[in-house]
């Protein structure tokens, strides 16, 4: 099978989408599928044309970009060019959605698509963004009429979605469009022994640098943006500390509101701010609980959940209509507060820190879901089987 993959960003990039992207290409290359990545050179001096892990990646000069929507009409020839069974385009993505929706159309081919995230006017500038929202719906039912199935993340994120909660899945009714396919961890690239010599150096460094030694550890990972939550952590942390004055807060990320967090930390000797972090593992190893404060629909699913999740950390993170209460199973295999709720955080905070038995239970549950629903293996499978549903066999 031959497929025709139209994505805005892609390796080298390491964002959320092009991590998935990367992995199921990787997959469907490996079981003697033939991909087709058409995407921007979003740096400008990446080679035109390469061959990754057997995928074929096409890359085209951006004329302009808006909204982090690049414009690169280059890929029309492409389009029109290459011999493919099957059209893919992640979603958001106003432009290449039309262009996958055309490569479908002129070829007579199916198309499918894997739906993120709405997009959210708080991410558009103001003056426009009504006029904006307005034209991607109209192109986004065009794309969603003409896909023969719609891969989600949750069901949860899907049934709070204007584009998508009027849709059927697949196990609801025959003409069923909306596939499960969450999003995943590679257990491999993510084990970590504690036991091995250099690992233990890397933990001891940390805490040696961080004064973490005889500190319970709180972790939040994720970009300093409103969405994220990470004001009302800071809050409900100098409330744990009022109690507890051995725990620590990790807050490794960086973005727009930097300066506003460290200037609301102030007072706490014992909030950490960690802006750069090329490798994740020994922190989700050392820390005691993560948190994921998310405030909005803008966290669709909170990748850094499942891996905190498969390190078998208790978690704590906020119940609103998207994925992160169906990865924490609803409070089974994880702890469900309020969003903007310092006071409630707070408290859950405490007992977790103050109970090692219920951060075991808790973690254990967690690190079972993580293998049993997010482990590669088993997502790439069913994502697999799917696709090979779209092409009648001969």
């Amino acid at each position: 099978m031959k497929i025709l993959n139209i994505t805005k960003y892609f390796y080298p990039n390491v964002g959320g989408i092009e991590s998935r992207n990367l992995e199921i290409s990787r997959h469907l290359t490996g079981k003697y599928h033939k991909v087709y990545t058409l995407t921007s050179n979003h740096t400008g001096n990446l080679k035109n044309f390469e061959i990754y892990d057997g995928i074929e990646i096409i890359r085209h000069k951006i004329l302009f970009t808006k909204f982090n929507d690049p414009f690169y009409p280059g890929e029309i020839f492409d389009i029109l060019k290459l011999n493919y069974d099957l059209v893919h385009v992640d979603l958001p993505d106003p432009i290449n959605s039309v262009f996958a929706f055309f490569a479908s159309v002129l070829k007579s081919k199916p198309l499918y698509v894997t739906y993120h995230a709405d997009i959210e006017k708080e991410e558009l500038e103001k003056f426009p963004a009504n006029l904006i929202l307005n034209a991607y719906n109209l192109i986004l039912k065009m794309v969603l009429w003409q896909a023969r199935k719609i891969f989600v993340t949750s069901k949860e994120y899907s049934k709070s979605s204007k584009s998508l909660k009027n849709l059927k899945f697949e196990d609801e009714c025959t003409h069923g469009k909306l596939v499960l396919s969450p999003n995943f961890i590679n257990a491999q690239e993510l084990r970590f022994d504690v036991t091995n010599k250099e690992n233990r150096k890397k933990i001891e460094e940390i805490k040696e640098k961080s004064g973490l030694n005889n500190k319970k550890i709180i972790l939040f990972v994720g970009r300093l943006v409103p969405y994220k939550g990470a004001k009302y952590l800071i809050e409900a942390f100098k409330k744990v500390e009022e109690e507890d004055d051995d725990t620590v807060l990790i807050i490794i990320g960086s973005g727009p509101l930097k300066e506003e967090l460290e200037d609301l930390a102030k007072g706490s000797k014992n909030i950490k701010f960690t802006w750069r972090v090329e490798d994740l593992k020994p922190y989700y190893s050392l820390c005691d609980v993560f948190v994921l404060p998310s405030v909005s629909r803008q966290e669709a699913f909170g990748i850094a959940l499942i891996e905190a999740m498969f390190f078998g950390k208790p978690c704590i993170t906020t119940d609103i209509d998207s994925g992160m209460k169906y990865v924490v199973d609803y409070g089974n295999a994880g702890i469900l507060v309020k969003p903007k709720d310092a006071s409630g955080l707070k408290n859950e905070i405490i007992k977790l820190i103050k109970d090692d038995g219920l951060r075991k239970e808790i973690g254990e549950k967690a690190r079972k879901r993580v293998l049993e629903k997010f482990a590669s293996r088993v997502v790439l499978e069913k994502f697999e089987k799917e696709i090979n549903k779209l092409i009648p066999k001969t």
